[in-house]
């Protein structure tokens, strides 16, 4: 897990976002968000299935979830534009 949030983390840095922000601003804040959305999945999972959801359509809940979340958060805050003090 660790290693994917770092390299994920410096893909969106380097190449997605192509900031020049501070790595201990905007890394907080795009740990924030995958802890968060880690958190968001486990919770959603668990609701899904309480409602009587399979754990397949539970999981396919999730997986049609996260992304656009994902995306959201770090686009417009993680990474958002002046976010990182001086990106570009």
């Amino acid at each position: 897990f660790g290693v994917g949030t770092v390299s994920s983390y410096l893909g969106h840095y380097f190449f997605t976002y192509r900031t020049g922000g501070s790595h201990l601003r905007l890394g907080t804040r795009y740990l924030v968000v995958t802890l968060g959305l880690v958190g968001m999945g486990v919770v959603l999972h668990h609701l899904a299935l309480l409602v009587g959801a399979t754990p397949k359509v539970a999981a396919l809940f999730v997986t049609v979830a996260y992304p656009p979340l994902s995306f959201g958060l770090n686009h417009f805050w993680a990474f958002a534009r002046g976010a990182g003090g001086n990106a570009k």
